[in-house]
């Protein structure tokens, strides 16, 4: 362990990189929080999406598999969603440090809300579709039903569906 030691010291190329991760992690540091906040917001609408989910599952007879959380869907919004937004905080950050550092306009903290506000629309749209309490019918005369996007088709073509195969099998009986 000692030489290894020694020997990354000793390499002055290695000391530069390690230099230069360190600073950079240093100037990026503050706006892990904004990272954190993102991360949460996200979560939160996984769970919702899943919820709205078993909800549409159960109130329509659907498949099983349909309301269990599925973790290609989740992880398609962390590795592309994330990204980005965490990307557009770092540049509202670097504008707010080095190109307008006369004016502290807190862009990073407004790009954070902006996203949270987003996600917060999202988690109601989820909430209040396919649920019967009066603020959730309130909701949703203003807000999307989400519950076609889940099933992937019409609700009402699953209805169809569903008194085709009553009405056949009262028929076969």
């Amino acid at each position: 362990m000692n030489k290894m030691f020694e020997y990354l010291t000793d390499q002055p190329f290695l000391r530069w990189i390690f230099t230069g991760i360190g600073g950079l992690y240093a100037y990026i540091q503050p706006t892990y929080v904004y990272l954190w906040v993102c991360i949460f917001a996200i979560l939160l609408d996984c769970f919702f999406a899943w919820d709205l989910a078993r909800r549409v599952a159960k109130k329509y007879d659907l498949p099983r598999d349909l309301g269990k959380f599925q973790s290609k869907k989740s992880g398609k919004v962390f590795f592309s969603t994330l990204p980005k937004v965490y990307g557009l905080i770092l540049l509202m950050y670097f504008m707010d440090q080095i190109l307008i550092p006369f004016q502290e306009l807190y862009l990073a903290n407004i790009t954070a809300f902006a996203f949270c506000g987003w996600e917060a629309y999202s988690c109601l749209e989820n909430w209040s579709s396919e649920n019967m309490s009066a603020f959730a019918r309130l909701l949703q005369k203003i807000m999307v039903n989400k519950a076609e996007r889940v099933t992937g088709m019409p609700i009402s073509e699953y209805l169809k569906e569903i008194k085709k195969k009553q009405s056949k099998d009262e028929r076969d009986e």
